[in-house]
């Protein structure tokens, strides 16, 4: 099941079900407004949620073309957002989350961090490593910003489109997941190195040593990889690919 938040008059968005190939979707909002609701209430949403998106692969509801550029982060607004490494892990406000194809406006060149992320149910403090890889109820693509001229972290957009682990076939396992990136600067390729297993059941065991997140609570990894010295006028483009090389989450793009 894919899952995004279409742009409309709130902060929060309205919540569609997106194709397996992101060429189409349908609203949710008879199911829950937003991403943010449904994770609230995901025991029963859910399977809600996967009977329409079976009904959407099957043309069986009516379906409007999905658009990248129509949408907001899979959720806006989050509750908690950390991410790195066990020990070694970063909070950050979960407030204001970039749109995916939204310009980065810091003035001077900017460095960015790729990592996968994990959009959580509620962890209890001092959860095990399996309990917190049940707990992953979505997996996304995220890219943090960092200033050059003093190294301030500028904020983070997420891919378009978040999705079940399911959706992500032998590449997920045991809550980690090992990503295949796309990179791409003003339209050329850029070389990544195959990227290693994304443990996010450890960072989400990590965050909730010492208390519980919440419903809604997005976990990252450690970076996949960084892109320095991106100057004014640039723009990268960011995608995760499954083994037939098609796009998962859609594709973070931003200019500076």
């Amino acid at each position: 099941m894919k899952l995004a938040s279409l742009k409309d008059r709130t902060r929060d968005g309205s919540l569609v079900v997106v194709s397996r190939d992101l060429t189409r979707f349908v609203s949710a909002r008879p199911i829950a407004a937003t991403l943010r609701a449904a994770l609230d209430d995901w025991e029963h949403v859910a399977p809600r949620l996967a009977a329409l998106a079976e009904q959407l692969e099957l043309g069986s509801v009516p379906s409007e073309r999905f658009h990248e550029n129509d949408v907001l982060s899979p959720l806006p607004r989050a509750c908690h957002w950390r991410f790195g490494a066990a020990g070694a892990s970063r909070a950050e406000a979960g407030d204001a989350f970039a749109a995916p194809r939204e310009a980065i406006a810091v003035g001077g060149s900017v460095s960015l961090s790729v990592r996968a992320a994990a959009l959580t149910d509620d962890v209890a403090a001092g959860a095990s490593g399996e309990a917190a890889a049940g707990a992953v109820l979505l997996v996304t693509l995220a890219c943090d910003t960092y200033k050059d001229s003093d190294g301030g972290y500028a904020g983070t957009a997420f891919a378009p489109v978040a999705v079940t682990p399911d959706e992500l076939g032998a590449d997920w396992s045991a809550g980690g997941f090992t990503p295949r990136l796309s990179v791409g600067v003003d339209g050329k390729p850029v070389e990544v190195a195959a990227a290693s297993r994304q443990d996010l059941a450890a960072a989400i065991t990590a965050a909730a040593s010492h208390h519980a997140l919440g419903a809604g609570s997005v976990i990252g990894g450690t970076a996949i990889t960084e892109l320095k010295g991106i100057g004014e006028g640039a723009t990268v483009r960011i995608a995760g690919k499954d083994a037939k090389v098609h796009s998962i989450f859609g594709a973070i793009e931003r200019t500076v």
